[in-house]
């Protein structure tokens, strides 16, 4: 549905000429144990327009907060790829960064129980 709205397709455009073009720019940690990365932020060439990687994944998803000058100010996308798999529009900084933190700890708990269920899967299949 979101994906759908110009606003979105405009943002993705942008989010994804700004990362893969200025890719550079962003100082990522190694992944950790769960494939996590952090980055720092950095302004765009737009004016009006800061993004900023909240978090990133070894399967490629990243969470990106897009502050803006107009209301709702905070504009925060979980993308895989092209797909944008969540997006919502915040008014307060903190509110969007907790989103995304519970956004992440989701994924990251869904991706435990595909591994979890495919061990046990490949367990029962060997033991047939």
């Amino acid at each position: 549905m979101c994906a759908r709205a110009p606003t979105v397709r405009a943002h993705r455009a942008l989010a994804r000429a700004f990362l893969w073009d200025e890719l550079a720019i962003f100082s990522v940690a190694p992944y950790s144990r769960d494939g996590l990365a952090f980055a720092t932020t950095t302004n765009m060439a737009t004016p009006g327009l800061n993004v900023e990687r909240l978090w990133s994944m070894e399967d490629g998803t990243m969470c990106l907060l897009v502050e803006r000058v107009e209301a709702p100010r905070f504009d925060v996308c979980v993308m895989r790829g092209d797909d944008v798999i969540r997006q919502n529009r915040l008014y307060a900084r903190g509110s969007a960064q907790m989103l995304a933190e519970t956004w992440r700890a989701t994924l990251v708990s869904i991706r435990a129980e595909r591994a979890e269920q495919i061990r046990l899967d490949t367990r029962f299949t060997a033991q047939a």
